[in-house]
């Protein structure tokens, strides 16, 4: 790591690429982690949601977590160059039916 340093302040860091691919491979598992600990919060969401809006009962929630909890292994585990590919296929996918997640977004 080289400091750079102008007026006799450090304005910046340098790192060589082993340092860099180190810190990226860091950022990425703390990424992950912190994914991680959120995803018992978004399955609880998702899955009142489905019963409270479309009346899945216990049998077809838990059909739908196993089966959702299969993707989201996936999905973790394609996390690359800074973004989950996988979840940029399925809004790809969503836009071949029609579903502009974009458009849902402003109200449209």
């Amino acid at each position: 790591m080289t400091f750079k340093k102008a007026s006799g302040k450090i304005f910046g860091v340098g790192f060589t690429e082993k340092e860099s691919k180190a810190l990226d491979a860091e950022i990425n598992r703390q990424i992950a982690e912190k994914c991680r600990e959120f995803e018992d919060e978004l399955n609880g969401l998702i899955l009142w949601q489905l019963h409270v809006q479309l009346g899945f009962g216990k049998k077809r929630l838990k059909r739908f977590y196993d089966n959702f909890s299969k993707v989201t292994e996936s999905f973790m585990g394609q996390y690359k160059d800074g973004y989950f590919s996988h979840g940029k296929d399925c809004i790809h996918k969503l836009g071949e039916i029609g579903i502009n997640i974009e458009d849902w977004k402003k109200g449209e």
